[in-house]
């Protein structure tokens, strides 16, 4: 087969990923169209990469493309892929899928309908750590996973939500903060790892940046369908970010935590390039009784380290997979349906926390109706007057006992 005919839409930071994952891909793809809101850095972009602008998304989904890669603002990751997915043209969605899910019900019923393939930038699962655990789970050398822990302790600073015209931790525009842009990640590793969610009791809330209206901390306690149980805990209130990761037990009391990120470069808080940069290779911390994880964790590193750009190398990985897809009629290994999960999860936390941690069972509907926008708009914050500081109580020289 010839090399398929990809457009893009956005052009915005996460764009840069994508066509130099297509750059290294070229035997398999090539870009030829760009669309952009901003149509001056449309036409930009385009010429930088020998590709044509369009102003009208509809007349570039009729220009004879076979896929689009989306990589808008979140709210706006739908309406960027309809037009591809009901032609029939394959489309390649950034993380997240989508805010909500309707928003994704949408895009798998276009999919569903045409037969176009349909899949989500998770690039974190190629991760060398991350390919260990999971050849380790098919080769059975994991038992049945009965718990996990998912974490980020990270950072955003007032400047990173100012990038690009200020879009980002905007309920209008991203549809959340946290949960949707940096978690869907970790989100995804869990659910590829533990399977389906049975329910979800959260708390969600925006405990330092006043700034914007989405969340920057999650606490989430979570139940799978298998009976296992987890923990979620992410955070953008540490300065600096310094750690992310998963970790896992199985049934015979195994556990294996990996870091899939260290030290963590901010978009907007140093350097120029306003994107998040990889610049510590992921490693498994632990494995119980695996003698030989010092020389995994060398040959990790060696395999991250010979990457001409670490950060975006794995881009190139997620984007082979989804054109292999295309090409073989397979479904891509993260399609819209896990794509789907995440933000299921995403909203079963805005829900579970407007309620008051509430467990909230899954599946969910869409609510496209929600007068609390499926609970973003009730996220805890701290009180005007909160002080750290409890005053101390009188000391009595005997016990008390409660009536």
């Amino acid at each position: 087969m010839d090399q398929l005919r990809v457009g893009l839409v956005g052009c915005g930071k996460v764009a840069a990923f994508h066509t130099y994952a297509l750059e290294r891909l070229a035997e398999r793809a090539v870009l030829r169209a760009v669309f952009d809101i901003d149509c001056s850095r449309a036409r930009q972009f385009a010429a930088m990469h020998g590709a044509i602008a369009f102003e009208d998304l509809d007349a570039m989904a009729n220009s004879g493309l076979d896929a689009a890669i989306v990589c808008t603002p979140p709210m706006a990751h739908h309406s960027g892929a309809l037009p591809f997915l009901r032609r029939g043209i394959s489309a390649f969605v950034e993380k997240p899928f989508a805010s909500t899910l309707a928003q994704a019900d949408a895009m798998l019923q276009a999919s569903r309908t045409t037969g176009a393939a349909l899949g989500v930038c998770c690039q974190r699962r190629w991760l060398p750590p991350m390919q260990r655990i999971y050849r380790a789970i098919e080769e059975g050398k994991l038992g049945k996973l009965i718990l996990c822990n998912a974490t980020i302790n990270g950072y955003r600073n007032a400047a990173y939500y100012e990038m690009d015209g200020g879009w980002r931790g905007r309920l209008a525009t991203e549809g959340g903060a946290l949960l949707v842009n940096q978690a869907p990640h970790h989100t995804d590793l869990m659910v590829s790892l533990m399977g389906a969610i049975r329910s979800v009791s959260a708390t969600v809330a925006n405990l330092t940046h006043p700034e914007i209206d989405g969340d920057d901390n999650v606490l989430a306690t979570v139940r799978f369908r298998s009976g296992a149980i987890g923990s979620v805990r992410y955070s953008n209130s540490q300065k600096p970010g310094f750690f992310a990761g998963i970790e896992i037990t199985d049934e015979n009391g195994i556990t294996v935590a990996v870091k899939t990120d260290g030290v963590m470069f901010v978009a907007g808080a140093a350097g120029s390039a306003g994107v998040a940069s990889m610049i510590e290779p992921p490693s498994i911390t632990h494995w119980s009784g695996a003698s030989a994880l010092a020389a995994w964790n060398a040959e990790d590193a060696a395999i991250f380290n010979a990457f001409e750009d670490p950060t975006k190398q794995f881009h190139v990985f997620a984007l082979a997979d989804f054109l292999e897809a295309i090409y073989t009629g397979r479904p891509p290994r993260i399609d819209g349906e896990a794509g789907r999960r995440t933000v299921e999860f995403n909203t079963a936390c805005y829900l579970s926390s407007a309620a008051g941690m509430t467990p909230v069972k899954l599946p969910l509907a869409a609510q496209p109706e929600s007068p609390t926008f499926e609970g973003r708009t009730r996220i805890c914050r701290l009180e005007p007057a909160y002080s750290p500081m409890i005053p101390e109580q009188p000391r009595s020289g005997a016990a008390t006992t409660e009536s």
